[in-house]
């Protein structure tokens, strides 16, 4: 009479120590498997259904994911992950891990080489297992030599420019306004594309003698449009003219390396004019030291 009692309390001990569900495979993901240096990458760790529906990912394992891919040099781009589309995975996948990451330094390297994670089960939490990925190979090419100037920024962009709204009230128009001799007025230009535009550094600007101007203040945006990450980064300029007449501030230039050509190119802006009034104020320079590009 005890076998079958004694035989159903040892398939119980037994299902409590083998596994109760399968783990999920997991495998790497990028939108591209070859880069240039500086050039941006859609990484994601996938795994797959329907195992993945019973387990999660540690989020200690989360930030050790992190840890291990800037371990191998790879920067984690710094955006607000409610900006990236919810894309419903195919073929029974789900999504455990997206980031965009970029290498500074050319070479190949082996995303998930070495790398063991450990996942939860979702009935029991205090259940992890580690579990290997499948390995994803990209390749980091060098980019090109070139005499440009500060030329190192990967994409496509484009750029605007324009003076910001003074204190007082302007006078003159939009494309020739009118400022006096000592007022600080600020001149805004902003560099957007699908390129990393964190990188992006200040665009070149050609400024009269007479004129003080102040290293740029930027700031950096994020957005998703056509299906694609939207980069913008704004440099605001304060200028300062020492004596009356009329100027032009520029032309602006921007250098950046351009994947779909293979190629450098320049965004060039033309000069912007405006008209100083009031007292000459020579002692404006001298007090003053000149910043340029």
């Amino acid at each position: 009479m005890l076998r079958p009692f004694l035989a159903i309390f040892c398939l119980l001990i037994l299902g409590n120590l083998l596994p109760a569900q399968p783990l999920p495979a997991l495998r790497w993901e990028a939108d591209r498997f070859e880069a240039w240096e500086g050039q941006l990458i859609r990484l994601r760790l996938i795994a797959s259904e329907p195992a993945a529906s019973q387990w999660s990912l540690d989020p200690i394992s989360r930030e050790y994911l992190e840890t291990y891919l800037m371990d191998q040099g790879f920067l984690i781009l710094s955006i607000p992950q409610a900006i990236l589309p919810e894309g419903v995975p195919i073929d029974q996948q789900q999504i455990w891990w997206e980031g965009f990451v970029y290498h500074l330094k050319a070479g190949d390297y082996k995303v998930g080489e070495q790398l063991s994670i450990s996942l939860l089960w979702n009935e029991d939490s205090t259940r992890q297992v580690p579990q290997a990925s499948e390995v994803l190979s990209l390749r980091i090419n060098t980019l090109p030599s070139t005499q440009l100037l500060n030329a190192e920024c990967v994409g496509e962009f484009q750029v605007s420019y324009g003076f910001s709204k003074s204190k007082r009230k302007v006078t003159g128009s939009l494309n020739q306004p009118v400022y006096l001799t000592g007022e600080v007025f600020v001149l805004a230009i902003r560099v957007e594309g699908n390129g990393n535009v964190a990188l992006a550094p200040p665009p070149l600007i050609s400024v009269p003698d007479s004129f003080l101007i102040s290293d740029p203040i930027s700031s950096v945006s994020w957005d998703w449009q056509k299906g694609q990450l939207w980069g913008q980064k704004t440099f605001q300029y304060e200028f300062q003219g020492a004596y009356q007449g009329k100027y032009r501030i520029g032309p602006i230039k921007f250098h950046h390396f351009a994947p779909s050509t293979s190629s450098y190119k320049t965004v060039h802006n033309d000069a912007l004019p405006l008209i100083l009034t009031g007292k000459n104020i020579p002692q404006l320079l001298s007090v003053n030291k000149l910043n340029r590009f």
